[in-house]
């Protein structure tokens, strides 16, 4: 501290010795004038030189100046006090005032009204306070107290000097209390806004000295104002020295943290001070930095320093200044960083990289203290990742190796690894610069500090968070666990902590690292010890420790071992929520170890478990969920266990507002408790259950949904279960969670579909819902038991119309027929049962089954399963499908009767029933039966009609009954024993079965060689008793059998001894139906053909009445027959033909050659022929107008009615001359020649035999011979049959009987065919043909004799006359 001027040395004369005494001498006079004189001259002489000043002194001037002081006049005493003024520049002559008690008068002139004199005064006050001696005498004196009054006066020369009197005298604090207590302070501070350096200079000093003496003087001169004016100061000052003043005093303040130092601050020092730090000297740089690292101890400062623009001067400062000055800049930053908002500005300002060069200073003050900066200002997460961009990792860790981690730097260089550590950014960058290998050296080096090692373990801590695989590894390799461990051991409770926490976290999924924990020889039981202290945060990464260990099964044993059940399962009860977490965490982990479930149950972790379920934390719930699940798995006892401590509601509630794993363990549980229980399963819904997870396996993670799915599935077994997941919306979820979860999801979401399903009021549901799709999608995964799922639910839609669209719509034919091909198990069976379904609905269904290939796959597993469903269905789809065309076709092209054909034998009955009903479609298609019997399938369908009943048995009726329809088949259907089944079913009390049956035998009975065999089974009484029958069909089918079986000669006696006429006429009455009827008819006119004992007992059995009326029958068949039978009795018989024209057969007879069926006019014309060979038969049949309609049938009827009509009139012109008339008059003729032309021989026969009938009355033989008759007639002398022939030459002879016609006879060529026919030895055509020839020759007046002869007909012509 600068003091003021000791004396200031005016310019004057010498005088000599001997004056000088006089002078002085004259002092001591009491002439005041005298005094005066001398007082001045002397005066002069001191200003000369300093040796005129020794020789005043020499002569005793001092005393009698001080003397003069106090006796003196006003002008004696100015000028003594300024002459003394002079005197006491020097030391010796300053200690001489002193002696004298010059001190008193001096202070008491200070009162003096001459200014002069108060001047003079001050100013050897001030002189003899610059030597320290003298300031207790002054301050005894009143001086100080004195010179403080004088700093108020108007003079400014008297508070120059007062103030640098004071000023002197602040240097010794025993002054201060008599400075402190006066008003020197209060001017002093006044002073310093004076435009005069002096003033400023000594006031600014003094204040200074008082200042920086006590922080209570500071405050004083904070109080009057002081500090306002010396932060002005700071910029506006008049010398150097007032600012180095003003910045000591400043300095001084400041370090009073209690109140000054905010006060400081507050009265605007800090901008000032901020920009002096880059525009200052040296000193003031200094100054300024050590007032600024005052300031920034206090709190509120550190932001204004921040906010003032402080942050950039000091940090270019920082680069640019000597290591002292930077040593306490560094502080300053350190300090500053101590506010979080000053660590981002720091960053901001540029204030890393330059911390960052300082740590490689060899100035380990200035290191270390960069280090601390640096550990400050890490904990901003910003500087932490600059920390890395800036390249301040290497430096630090340099730091820490420099002196093998025993400085203070390597606490701090811990310290700011462990901050920023805290960025994911950072963490390999520090790995990689070898700050792994660094901290585990900090953590085991024996020389380390307590705070580097327990920093160090922070660090480490945070290098080994999640991200840090890599990393912990590395901290196990650079050998980390055991220091930690010791750590564990020694350390204090944050030490403890933090290597605690690093260890947990080296834990967590680095098995190197757990080994390391496992196998430490007391790392178990140590970690174990910590879970009953009362630092619960060491106990919480104990437990997160032992977590992990525990997630394998080998440590397991080491932690129950080491007592670790039960001071787990106290914790669960711990106030701290994180141990109950982590208690339940390592429980839950031990659970996993079947072994250890027994001893934890035993221990008694059930009740706490649920009451944590009820009670804990969300991540507590969370943990003792998953434990309940383990505990629960494969042990009915637990799980019997658990719902005893009522965990079902709690388990319940979690499902509701769990995190997704809560959910997931407690959905997980829930199965567990669910399964082989059904009250548990009661349980679980009627907590509410279903709801949540239904929830569950909407919103849940896979696992959650997987076990959602899955508890769903066991609960949806019963009714009310699924009522509940109905009402809950769980079948859309489920139709959600086939769509878009896992394959187990799928499975599982499926299974509940598929007991859903089950019940036809959910089944809308799920086809609404979108269901179908997905699950057959769900058919694609390879794991059998979804496939299963899905195919039992779809097999259940599909019994509804909707379902079964459903699944066709989205093509699921194709993927169920895929399923055939490639499923395992019964899921070909089950699909092959839904197919049977869609087949079943529609054609279209058929059509694209049979497109996709569907039919081999389904032959295929009908035929190589063992399973009886598997053939039903699968035969059963076949079924179906042969019900139409297409599906038909291709089952006969892939070879399919054959497998159907070995089912009847192999298969089990359902698919017997099926594989008949295939056959029955295959033998409705007469191009596909002959595969049926290729492949041998009559004789397994005949044992199947003769050892099955029921469907089966009328399955293989059918199929036989087609095949029948081919007449190839009978015998063969017969051979396998096929009559025997069948007369067995003609006893049925099934009437179908009857009508059938007889039906059967009817179509069997229309092959000859069946007939015999029919009778020779026993089949006649059976049919004969059938035909008094009720039923309608049973009556005809038993009429038709025997109609047919009445066709072999050796039946005929049988059934007349079986006595079959009676029920046959009985059938002909009106009661029968039309078919019987005209069965009971035809069978009536087979037994009467031919055979005379038949035609006996039938007319004897009153049949030709009934016969009769059955002509008037609208039935065309019963018509037919009835004609037919009549004829055949009237055959022989005239008895039986005047009968029938009696029963008035005749009229019946004509109008069937107009409205009957084409038989029936064949039948009725042949039976009209008959008659009329009785002459009063031809009379009513001519009265019936029977010939125009015979006419009409010769050009109408079919070949053989033709026949039979010109038979009918032939017969009716026999000896009738009007009949032959009528005949001819009807147009016969023409129709009659037409037959002779296109007829068949019957036709041709009886046309021939009409015309020579007609051409007996010349009339006809003209119109014969117009209409073009001789030509045909001559034609079928060649080509006819015997009759035809015999009948044409006749009729040719009859014709010839006309000259005209016997030339064109000859002329035709007739000659020739006639002698040919007359050639033979025997037989009417030689005869007809003799008579012929000799009608030719005598014609004409025998002109024609000569032409008969020369055609070889002299024979015949001799034979003739001789005749």
């Amino acid at each position: 501290m600068t003091r003021g001027p000791s004396s200031e040395r005016p310019l004057s004369g010498r005088f000599d010795f001997g004056g000088v005494k006089q002078l002085v001498v004259t002092l001591s006079t009491s002439n005041a004038a005298a005094q005066e004189s001398a007082v001045v001259a002397l005066l002069k002489l001191s200003v000369s030189s300093p040796a005129d000043e020794d020789a005043i002194v020499k002569a005793g001037g001092i005393e009698e100046l001080v003397r003069l002081l106090s006796g003196g006049t006003a002008v004696a005493r100015g000028k003594a006090a300024k002459l003394l003024w002079t005197l006491s520049r020097e030391t010796q002559h300053r200690a001489a005032i002193g002696q004298v008690g010059g001190i008193r008068p001096l202070v008491d002139l200070l009162s003096f009204s001459d200014i002069k004199c108060r001047i003079n005064a001050a100013g050897v006050l001030r002189n003899l306070s610059a030597d320290v001696e003298w300031q207790p005498e002054i301050e005894a004196g009143g001086g100080i107290v004195a010179l403080a009054g004088s700093l108020s006066s108007d003079c400014l020369e008297i508070r120059i000097i007062a103030s640098g009197a004071i000023w002197n005298m602040v240097g010794e604090s025993k002054n201060h209390p008599a400075i402190t207590s006066s008003v020197a302070i209060a001017e002093f501070v006044r002073l310093l806004g004076s435009s005069d350096a002096r003033e400023q200079l000594n006031s600014s000093g003094s204040l200074w000295g008082l200042a920086a003496a006590s922080p209570a003087h500071g405050l004083m001169i904070a109080e009057v104002g002081g500090l306002q004016q010396f932060v002005r100061l700071l910029t506006d000052f008049s010398s150097t020295e007032v600012q180095e003043h003003a910045l000591g005093t400043l300095l001084s303040m400041s370090q009073d943290q209690d109140r000054l130092v905010r006060m400081v601050a507050e009265a605007g020092a800090i901008p000032p001070l901020v920009t002096l730090l880059t525009s200052g000297s040296d000193n003031v740089r200094d100054m300024v930095a050590a007032i600024i690292l005052n300031l920034a101890e206090n709190s509120l400062n550190k932001v204004d320093i921040a906010v003032a623009g402080g942050l950039p001067p000091i940090i270019s400062t920082l680069t640019s200044c000597g290591h002292d000055l930077q040593v306490v800049l560094v502080r300053v930053l350190e300090s500053l960083a101590l506010d979080p908002e000053n660590q981002s500005r720091i960053r901001e300002a540029g204030g890393l990289p330059p911390l960052i060069s300082l740590l490689a200073s060899e100035c380990d003050d200035l290191s270390e203290t960069s280090a601390a900066a640096l550990m400050r200002l890490s904990q901003d997460v910003g500087n932490q990742l600059a920390f890395g961009t800036e390249g301040g990792i290497e430096p630090l860790l340099a730091l820490a190796a420099r002196d093998n981690h025993a400085s203070v730097a390597s606490a701090h260089v811990a310290g700011v690894l462990m901050n920023c550590t805290l960025q994911t950014e950072n963490r390999d960058a520090i790995a990689a610069a070898g700050g792994i290998a660094v901290l585990v050296g900090i953590l085991a080096g024996p020389a380390s500090s307590k705070q580097a090692r327990t920093n160090a373990a922070g660090a480490i801590l945070n290098l080994t968070m999640e991200d840090g695989a890599v990393r912990k590894v590395a901290v196990a390799e650079q050998g980390g666990i055991v220091p930690l461990l010791a750590l564990v051991r020694e350390g204090g409770v944050t030490a403890r902590q933090r290597a605690l926490g690093a260890l947990r976290n080296l834990a967590l999924d680095d098995e190197r690292s757990k080994s390391l924990i496992a196998s430490s020889s007391d790392g178990i039981p140590l970690l174990v010890s910590w879970l009953s202290v009362d630092d619960i945060i060491s106990c919480e990464s104990t437990l997160g420790i032992l977590q992990s260990l525990a997630a394998r099964e080998d440590y397991i044993p080491l932690i129950v071992k080491a007592g670790g059940i039960a001071p787990l399962i106290g914790l669960l009860q711990a106030e701290s929520l994180v141990a109950q977490e982590c208690a339940a965490g390592v429980l839950c982990n031990l659970t996993h170890e079947v072994k250890s479930r027994p001893e934890i149950v035993k221990a008694g972790a059930i009740a706490p478990l649920v009451a944590l379920l009820r009670s804990g934390s969300a991540p507590a719930q969370e943990k003792a969920a998953g434990a309940l699940r383990s505990l629960s798995a494969g042990s009915a006892q637990h799980a019997v266990a658990i719902v005893k401590e009522t965990g079902v509601p709690p388990l319940a509630n979690l499902l509701r507002t769990g995190s997704e794993d809560a959910r997931t363990h407690a959905a997980a549980a829930l199965l567990n408790l669910s399964q082989g229980h059904a009250k548990h399963n009661d349980i679980i819904t009627k907590e509410g259950c279903v709801g949540p997870l239904v929830d569950l396996m909407r919103l849940g993670n896979i696992e959650g949904r997987e076990y959602a799915a899955a508890v769903l599935w066991q609960l949806s077994k019963s009714a009310k279960s699924q009522t509940a997941i109905s009402d809950a919306h769980g079948i859309p979820a489920l139709v959600e969670l086939l769509l878009q979860s896992s394959p187990l999801a799928q499975v599982n979401a499926a299974g509940v579909l598929a007991n859903l399903s089950h019940s036809n009021k959910f089944n809308a549901a799920i086809i609404n819902a979108g269901g179908v799709p997905p699950m057959l999608k769900l058919l694609s995964i390879e794991v059998l038991e979804g496939q299963m799922n899905v195919v039992t639910a779809l097999l259940n839609l599909s019994n509804a119309s909707q379902g079964r669209s459903a699944i066709r719509d989205v093509g699921g034919i194709g993927m169920l027929i895929a399923v055939l091909a490639s499923g395992k198990g019964d899921v070909p069976c089950l699909a092959a049962g839904v197919l049977q379904s869609l087949a079943n609905d529609s054609v279209q269904n058929k059509v694209s089954i049979v497109d996709s290939g569907g039919i081999k796959l389904l032959i295929n597993l009908a035929l190589t399963s063992s399973q009886a469903l598997a053939q039903e269905n699968a035969s059963g789809t076949l079924r179906s499908l042969c019900t139409s065309s297409k599906g038909l076709k291709k089952l006969v092209d892939v070879g399919g009767v054959k497998p159907m054909v070995t089912l009847l034998t192999d298969g089990f009955a359902s698919a017997i029933i099926n594989a008949s009903a295939v056959l029955w479609k295959v033998a409705e298609n007469g191009r596909y039966r002959a595969q049926i019997v290729k492949q041998g399938g009559i004789d397994p369908l005949v044992r199947v009609l003769g050892n099955s009943a029921g469907e089966a048995q009328e399955n293989a009726f059918g199929a036989l009954c087609n095949l029948a329809l081919d007449g190839n088949n009978h015998v063969p259907i017969v051979k396998a024993g096929g009559i025997v089944p069948l007369l067995r079913l003609l006893a049925s009390p099934v009437l179908e079965m009857q009508q059938k049956a007889s039906a059967m035998l009817w179509t069997l009975a229309t092959t000859g060689a069946n007939r015999g065999p029919i009778v020779d089974s026993g089949g006649l009484q059976p049919l004969i008793t059938l035909c008094t029958s009720e039923d309608a069909e049973v009556q005809t089918n038993a009429a038709g059998a025997l109609m047919t079986m009445a066709l072999r000669k050796e039946n005929k006696a049988a059934m007349l001894q079986a006595n079959a006429v009676a029920p046959l006429i009985a059938l002909l009455s009106e009661g029968a139906s039309e078919n019987s009827q005209a069965n009971a008819a035809g069978a009536l006119m087979n037994l009467a053909l031919k055979f005379p004992k038949g035609v006996m007992v039938i007319t004897a059995a009153g049949a030709i009445a009934p016969l009769a009326a059955l002509l008037s029958s609208a039935h065309s068949e019963s018509q037919s027959n009835a004609a037919a039978a009549l004829l055949n009795l009237a055959l022989g018989s005239p008895q039986n033909k005047a009968a029938m024209a009696e029963a008035g057969a005749i009229g019946p007879l004509v109008a069937m050659l107009t409205e009957g069926s084409s038989v029936a006019q064949e039948h009725a014309a042949a039976a009209l022929w008959n008659l009329a060979s009785n002459a009063k038969n031809r009379k009513a049949i001519v009265a019936a107008k029977a010939i125009k309609p015979l006419v009409h049938l010769l050009h109408t009827g079919s070949g053989a009615t033709r026949a039979k009509a010109a038979g009918a009139l032939q017969t009716l012109c026999n000896k009738d001359i009007d009949n032959k008339v009528a005949v001819a008059e009807a147009g016969a003729i023409p129709h009659l020649i037409g037959l002779l032309q296109k007829g068949n021989s019957a036709a041709q026969e009886t046309a021939a035999g009409a015309l020579q009938s007609l051409a007996t009355i010349p009339y006809n033989r003209e119109l014969v011979a117009d209409e073009g008759g001789i030509e045909p007639l001559i034609a079928l002398l060649s080509s006819g049959t015997v009759v035809a022939q015999k009948n044409a030459a006749a009729a040719l002879g009859n014709l010839a009987s006309n000259e005209h016609n016997c030339k064109d006879i000859v002329a035709g060529g007739a000659l020739q065919p006639l002698v040919a026919l007359y050639t033979p030895s025997d037989g009417e055509a030689r005869e007809q043909a003799a008579g012929a020839l000799q009608v030719i020759a005598a014609s004409d007046g025998c002109r024609q004799w000569r032409a008969v002869v020369a055609a070889g007909g002299e024979a015949a012509l001799q034979v003739v006359s001789a005749t």
